[in-house]
């Protein structure tokens, strides 16, 4: 990324220009990503071997064969004195607000998670959530999440649609509403976030790749490549800096008194039939 002057335009458009493409100067990455806490906690847990559980909560792109199974493997070969157990979380079309009544029975009954991986950016949107409630299912997710196990990392991954890359492929707006609702939560709780429509649009103004070779809303294996590359990337950069001991999380105050902490499934049998309603 380069930077111009010119008075016409504001710091975010300045600061989204590309370079002429360069297939041998790929971009890094880095500038996409909001480290904050980091990963600290899961490296020691992996590094000292013995058991260990990382989760997937998220649509269907985590359901499917790609950058989840990429991530496993990869962890798998990192760390080859640790016996994994991966959650997949991931169901097809769902979002951050049915996330935060699913997280308990699919992902915190299953096992003390040492790493989990949270994904809705694509979903909330195809939904329709508004600003208020993509902040209650992600608060929802994360302070759950932490309730069970305050030593948990969490990494929340915002991926790429047609509407995310055209409007980071314009100089009208480089702010995804979505995104930037997922955001306060995340940075509220001062999670690492890795913004990947972004990056994925970078590079295809780079010239790195097109949108077609990339394969769109659900992506083709260089596709899942890249969300998994930058996964790691950010994972590794963290893990540089990882020395001590476990440090349990401490929990903020509510970003919305509102947001769905308690959420759960219950068991239809218990619902309490009324106006016609039958249990079939």
């Amino acid at each position: 990324i380069d930077l111009y002057y010119n008075d016409d335009l504001s710091l975010a458009e300045i600061a989204f220009m590309p370079k002429e493409a360069d297939p041998d100067e790929p971009l890094d990455g880095m500038q996409f990503y909001n480290i904050r806490d980091g990963f600290s906690n899961s490296y020691l847990k992996f590094n000292a071997g013995g058991e260990a559980t990382v989760a997937f909560l998220g649509g269907s792109i985590t359901d499917s064969t790609g950058w989840r199974t990429n991530m496993q493997t990869y962890l798998r070969e990192k760390f080859p004195q640790t016996n994994f157990t991966f959650i997949n979380a991931g169901i097809p079309s769902t979002d951050s607000t049915l996330g935060a009544f699913r997280v308990q029975k699919d992902v915190l009954a299953k096992g003390n998670v040492d790493l989990l991986f949270v994904e809705f950016a694509v979903n909330d949107e195809d939904n329709k959530r508004s600003e208020t409630e993509s902040i209650k299912g992600m608060e929802g997710i994360l302070r759950q999440a932490y309730s069970a196990n305050p030593y948990m990392d969490i990494c929340v991954l915002h991926f790429s649609d047609p509407n995310k890359h055209d409007q980071y492929n314009t100089n009208e707006d480089h702010h995804m509403p979505v995104i930037d609702a997922q955001e306060k939560a995340v940075s509220h709780y001062n999670v690492t976030s890795l913004d990947l429509a972004k990056e994925v649009s970078a590079r295809i103004a780079h010239g790195e790749l097109t949108w077609e070779e990339f394969g769109g809303k659900h992506p083709s294996a260089l596709g899942h490549k890249i969300y998994s590359d930058g996964i790691i990337r950010v994972l590794e950069s963290s893990w540089e800096t990882a020395s001590g001991s476990q440090t349990a999380k401490a929990l903020p105050g509510l970003l919305n008194e509102h947001s769905y902490t308690s959420a759960r499934y219950e068991d239809i049998a218990q619902a309490n039939l009324i106006n016609g309603f039958q249990y079939v």
